[in-house]
């Protein structure tokens, strides 16, 4: 995590006049080591709370933001509409009581918050 976490610190850190692709093929690599991450964790039991779905956009800021909060967040892809769409969890909270104690805590933050179980 601490790795993610000095990898955005340096891709926002960088000055404008920096080479644009070299940026976004090192956010691109994030997003896709993420992408595998959660292929395996996001089967693990217990339940998860789904915090936003994107299609054409990457929650980066977004990720960033739950990553220094203490949050263990992971981006799922799905197949919806027969289109990809990357679903941002975090979790897994094993009991309901923990669940429901960090999605009034999640809404704080992404209102739209919800409960997701795989």
């Amino acid at each position: 995590m601490q790795r993610y976490i000095v990898l955005i610190i340096f891709v926002f850190s960088i000055n404008l006049f920096a080479d644009v692709k070299a940026i976004d093929k090192m956010v691109e690599d994030f997003l896709q080591k993420s992408e595998k991450e959660s292929r395996v964790s996001y089967k693990q039991k217990g339940n998860f709370i789904q915090l936003g779905a994107f299609s054409k956009i990457k929650p980066v800021k977004l990720i960033e933001r739950l990553q220094q909060a203490g949050y263990k967040v992971r981006l799922k892809p799905i197949i919806r509409n027969s289109q990809k769409v990357n679903l941002l969890l975090a979790g897994p909270y094993l009991t309901q009581e923990q669940t429901e104690k960090y999605l009034h805590k999640l809404r704080t933050i992404v209102s739209g918050a919800f409960i997701y179980r795989p």
